[in-house]
């Protein structure tokens, strides 16, 4: 959560030894996987127990996220997997066609899942809160004509909510590099649950202080193409 693809994500998405103390974290790059699964639990499962293969990968942080509502189809997911840099994550992909414990891997899954296809993004605006080991996020997938625009609008926006009560509110911006034919950029709002992520989004829609900040968000960007909620869940962290 037959896990299409999407997102964030995530961002992203997150436990306790990359924290806000440590917010250049998730710079770098982040692989997307979608998949349709209608196990989404046992996927899950077995993703844990699979740090060999994260760790081959030069793997920072990553999870499974399960849509819940945005989704094309029943048991759209997505896997993330966040490298120190763009050189990594490309070397990543490459490794999967090759490393014995990956391809073993997929075989296992390929029993649970259907995968959608794979893309990479660029981290434009870190992600800079805690690491959760399960969070929920909403991602945007939009285009703009002034992403310097953009991204201050969005980092300004992610302010005013760590000023108003939401400190458990974090924004991470995405730059499509190799992702086929989508959207140039991906917004992904984090919060620790569904019912905070919500309530962060009820502000936004009747309190003047993130009513004007989300103003210059909207003047700065093109279109929504997508826009999705999703749960997600950490399956590995390097230490």
């Amino acid at each position: 959560m037959k896990k299409t693809l999407a997102l964030i994500i995530t961002i992203f998405f997150l436990t306790n030894s990359y924290s806000a103390e440590s917010p250049n974290a998730l710079n770098g790059a982040v692989g997307i996987t979608g998949l349709i699964s209608d196990s989404p639990n046992e996927y899950i499962a077995q993703l844990k127990q699979s740090a060999e293969v994260f760790e081959n990968m030069g793997t920072i942080v990553a999870g499974v996220c399960i849509a819940l509502s945005g989704n094309e189809e029943p048991g759209e997911m997505m896997l993330f997997n966040y490298s120190p840099s763009i050189s990594v994550a490309f070397t990543s992909w490459g490794s999967n066609l090759t490393n014995r414990a990956t391809q073993r891997l997929r075989q296992e899954l390929d029993q649970i899942r259907t995968l959608t296809g794979d893309q990479t993004f660029r981290i434009v605006l870190p992600y800079n809160g805690p690491l959760y080991e399960t969070w929920a996020v909403r991602i945007m997938e939009l285009n703009t004509e002034n992403p310097a625009a953009y991204v201050n609008a969005a980092s300004n926006l992610e302010a005013a909510y760590n000023a108003n009560g939401f400190e458990d509110f974090d924004l991470e911006i995405n730059q499509a590099i190799v992702a086929g034919s989508v959207p140039a950029y991906r917004a992904i709002a984090v919060a620790p649950t569904l019912e905070r992520l919500g309530a962060a989004f009820d502000a936004l829609y009747s309190e003047s202080w993130a009513q004007e900040a989300y103003t210059l968000v909207t003047s700065s960007r093109s279109s929504v193409v997508t826009d999705k909620l999703y749960t997600c869940e950490q399956v590995y962290e390097a230490m």
